[in-house]
């Protein structure tokens, strides 16, 4: 009876080791597939940014991956901490047999502005289920600007005289009447966000000459006047003055929620 039992906590602990063993070879293999994934997504963002990039970390509980720099004040660094931790807030946990890497970086854009420069915030995902790993097309989450000393380029940055931009703006406003309460709504939320003196936290885009917000997009021509030219080329603030000359009917298309 000894001998029966002993026989059976032997082959326990066999078991316990090869499962152990198994389970560490599965665990190294999971992760070398993975870092093959990664390198030829680190190769092209390096060739990307160059000597821009000079740190990589981020949270490892779900596995996110940034390409920042170690200077936490510029504003690489500071739009890939930012969007790390939110990510972090929605991000699934690694599973024993699932793995998930988000990868968070900085691509470079031709900028639309003098003394900046423009970066597209990029993400990629690359996931293990079991041994089969993919990568996931990147996805752009936002375009920000940076300015010669590395630092974020922000509305309170774009716009030297600001009082001037709330006079253009309620033009502007009153150029599109608000018929509806909702779009009442849109007009008090852009004035109040104006009335503000640091304009640094105003989210924004720039496209195709007009000034992105998250209620309307307004041609950027309508506040020529308010513009800081550091940011803006003679060329371009001829070009707009000559659209507000022309034609201002149609600046402003107003998103109402």
């Amino acid at each position: 009876m000894q001998k029966k039992w002993k026989f059976l906590v032997i082959g326990f602990f066999f078991i316990i080791g090869v499962t152990g063993l198994g389970l560490h070879w599965f665990g190294q293999e999971q992760q070398r597939l993975l870092n093959e994934q990664f390198k030829p997504l680190n190769l092209q963002i390096n060739a990307d940014t160059g000597t821009k990039i000079d740190a990589i970390g981020g949270p490892q509980k779900p596995r996110i991956i940034g390409f920042f720099q170690k200077d936490q004040t510029t504003a690489i660094s500071q739009r890939i901490t930012a969007t790390s931790e939110e990510v972090a807030k929605t991000a699934s946990p690694d599973g024993l047999t699932q793995k998930e890497w988000i990868v968070l970086y900085p691509q470079t854009r031709t900028s639309p502005f003098t003394n900046a420069s423009a970066y597209a915030l990029m993400k990629t995902t690359i996931t293990a289920d079991w041994l089969q790993v993919r990568t996931s097309q990147e996805e752009e989450l936002e375009v920000f600007y940076e300015k010669n000393n590395e630092s974020l380029l922000t509305l309170q940055d774009l716009i030297a005289d600001k009082e001037k931009f709330r006079e253009q703006l309620e033009q502007v406003l009153a150029s599109s009447p608000a018929q509806t309460e909702d779009a009442k709504k849109v007009h008090e939320e852009l004035l109040k966000t104006f009335a503000v003196e640091d304009w640094s936290d105003i989210s924004f885009a720039y496209e195709q000459e007009s000034l992105v917000l998250p209620q309307a997009i307004i041609s950027m021509s309508v506040f020529v006047e308010s513009l800081n030219d550091t940011y803006f080329s003679d060329q371009t603030l001829t070009a707009f003055r000559a659209q507000v000359q022309a034609d201002t009917s149609s600046a402003t298309t107003i998103y109402y929620p």
